[in-house]
């Protein structure tokens, strides 16, 4: 179980506490995630890569785990026709379409769906650190 996995489940069992889902966005800012990505770069693609979706019903769902192991797992027969990327989660939610949700370590028991309107929150979430981080620096 990893610390995200912790984080998780203790949001789930005390039914969305706001404290505790605040735990599972700060755990997701810090953790370095594996996100699956085109392996072939397309030529003249200014990209750096390209992110594996699934799109589900119309929605389109970003795709990261945080191990490689839980990577490969669900990737299973198809690992070689992928890549990956290592990103902190904090520079993945920066990143990340406002409309796309974020599936986190599909396959495992600790499955989690963020929505676009979680994400928004945690961007908010980024500011608001950002902004300390300014007023730290300034004084």
């Amino acid at each position: 179980m990893t610390e995200l996995d912790q984080k998780i489940s203790d949001a789930y069992q005390s039914e969305g506490k706001q404290e505790d889902v605040n735990q599972v966005y700060l755990t997701l800012l810090r953790t370095l995630l594996f996100i699956p990505v085109q392996k072939e770069k397309a030529v003249m693609d200014d990209e750096p890569f390209r992110p594996l979706f699934a799109n589900i019903d119309g929605n389109y769902f970003l795709i990261a785990f945080d191990t490689p192991d839980r990577l490969i797992a669900w990737a299973q027969n198809e690992i070689n026709k992928i890549a990956y990327v290592e990103l902190s989660g904090r520079d993945m939610l920066a990143g990340i379409n406002e409309n796309a949700y974020l599936a986190l370590n599909v396959g495992t028991d600790f499955y989690k769906e963020f929505s676009p309107e979680e994400i928004k929150r945690i961007k908010i979430i980024i500011s608001k650190i950002d902004q300390l981080k300014i007023q730290q620096e300034k004084e």
